[in-house]
């Protein structure tokens, strides 16, 4: 992990290889078959994973004790960055 030379790189080559093929097959292939452009098709399939973490920390932090959650947002902002940082390198 700690060898990724690029965005591209850690995302694709690097980082939970098993979803990268999900959200490649399920969510990008599709859209770039209807003629959606492949930046966008990106940002949508990074949305899809910050939408996804966004629900699967919500319950966690909503059941702690102390009253301290999850401000909403955060990891759909990470992914939204991080489709920015992808497309603007290639």
């Amino acid at each position: 992990l700690t060898h990724a030379t690029s965005p591209s790189d850690f995302w694709g080559r690097r980082w939970n290889l098993l979803i990268h093929g999900l959200f490649r097959r399920t969510v990008f292939n599709p859209l770039v078959k209807r003629g959606v452009p492949h930046a966008f098709s990106a940002l949508l399939a990074f949305l899809v994973s910050g939408l996804f973490h966004e629900y699967a920390f919500m319950a966690p932090s909503a059941m702690r004790r102390d009253g301290v959650g999850a401000v909403l947002g955060y990891n759909l902002l990470f992914f939204v960055v991080q489709a920015a940082a992808v497309t603007t390198e290639k």
